[in-house]
């Protein structure tokens, strides 16, 4: 097939193919090679995003899982040391309780140790009067200051026969630790 051309332009109006000068020849197949370049380079550049962004998802999942399980250990740890270097609460409430008069009873004692937060929950209920239940606790605090206890949180409420304390109490050193006296601060 020839191609046939307007003779009114030099437009060619039939044909399979556009009229090219031979010396741009290689022009064209320059503009081709960079605009084939040009594709490869970026769909190269997503592939690698999409790569680095999978890479980066999967070092945080690894960083997020050793950072829990540090931080676990470290509460682990934490609860240990305080375990080996203190007497237990229980030790130093017998250890106060032994000293109070015969007519003092508890009819509940409840603990329970947060290491999260280096707490510990005291619930105690005392039969005896309200005043006395009261002096009672406040030899008690004073008793677990000494010990290495200092009070956060402490309520007081009446019950059928008995007074209930409710305390939280922050561990503020270990237990087997000197207290530092009045006399060696002057």
């Amino acid at each position: 097939m020839t191609a046939a051309y307007d003779l009114r332009s030099n437009a060619k109006i039939k044909g399979n193919r556009a009229y090219l000068p031979p010396q741009y020849k290689v022009v064209m197949h320059l503009a081709y090679f960079l605009v084939a370049m040009c594709i490869l380079t970026t769909a190269g550049h997503a592939a690698w995003g999409t790569w680095l962004k999978w890479k980066k998802q999967e070092v945080q999942i690894q960083l997020d899982d050793v950072s829990r399980r540090i931080k676990t250990q470290n509460h682990m740890l934490w609860l240990a040391e305080w375990r080996s270097q203190s007497i237990p609460m229980q030790e130093h409430l017998v250890e106060f309780f032994s000293q109070l008069p015969e007519e003092v009873r508890l009819s509940q004692m409840v603990i329970s140790h947060n290491s999260d937060e280096g707490t510990v929950d005291l619930t105690i209920a005392i039969n005896s009067d309200r005043n006395t239940s009261a002096q009672y606790f406040r030899e008690m605090t004073s008793f677990l200051q000494e010990k290495g206890l200092a009070i956060q949180l402490l309520e007081q409420n009446q019950a059928v026969g008995a007074t209930v304390f409710k305390a939280k109490f922050r561990i503020m050193r270990s237990y087997n630790q000197p207290v530092p006296s009045s006399a060696s601060k002057g």
